[in-house]
């Protein structure tokens, strides 16, 4: 994730649906890009795919968000474990806040674009993977294993380019924010090509 910086204006990555191990206690995760969402930032607008399993059984899917608003599941996208996913969130208006997301599974070809108007921040570019909240509460972390996000690019200002052309800023996933929390991912630093890291599964939460 890049530090604040104004004026993103896009954000761009691929990544394969990793495959979750089943659990008797409903457990979800999901991956993601998007613009927006540090720290004290209400705006976000993103896309990506949950990888979940409920009542012991394993479910894939993709989706897009605009922040307050909830996620909204695409139903012309059939995911399954070890597609290439490849997403892009681009603003083409500034002037009218239009955005367009794209988000493909290359691996039967599925497709879904959209143009949306939203006001961003457009403070921050992110590659995330977390528990979504589910009703209001964080849910249980289903056991992805590890995520690799390659081919990350982010367009700030006048410049595009791979993560590494930006001040990064890892962030890891806790249980809570108590002393006793218990870290639930781990982010690897950026390989040597300066576009791809790799997000791992620690605990359940």
């Amino acid at each position: 994730m890049t530090n604040p910086q104004p004026t993103v204006t896009g954000v761009t990555a691929s990544w394969n649906v990793s495959t979750v191990s089943p659990s008797t206690s409903n457990a979800f995760a999901a991956a993601w890009i998007g613009i927006g969402g540090d720290q004290f930032d209400k705006t976000l607008i993103q896309c990506g795919t949950e990888e979940d399993s409920i009542f012991g059984q394993t479910r894939y899917s993709a989706w897009y968000e605009l922040l307050p608003n909830n996620s909204i599941t695409i139903p012309t996208i059939n995911i399954s474990p070890g597609d290439v996913i490849q997403a892009s969130i681009q603003l083409t208006n500034g002037t009218l806040n239009q955005w367009v997301i794209n988000l493909t599974d290359t691996a039967n070809g599925q497709t879904f674009q959209n143009t949306f108007t939203y006001n961003s921040s457009q403070l921050s570019a992110e590659w995330i993977v977390e528990r979504p909240t589910i009703n209001g509460a964080p849910s249980r972390l289903a056991d992805f294993g590890a995520i690799t996000f390659y081919n990350c690019t982010a367009t700030i200002g006048s410049t595009t380019g791979p993560i590494e052309s930006f001040p990064e800023n890892p962030l890891v996933m806790y249980s809570s924010t108590s002393r006793n929390a218990v870290q639930l991912t781990d982010v690897s630093a950026l390989n040597s090509d300066g576009n791809s890291f790799t997000v791992n599964y620690l605990a359940s939460g």
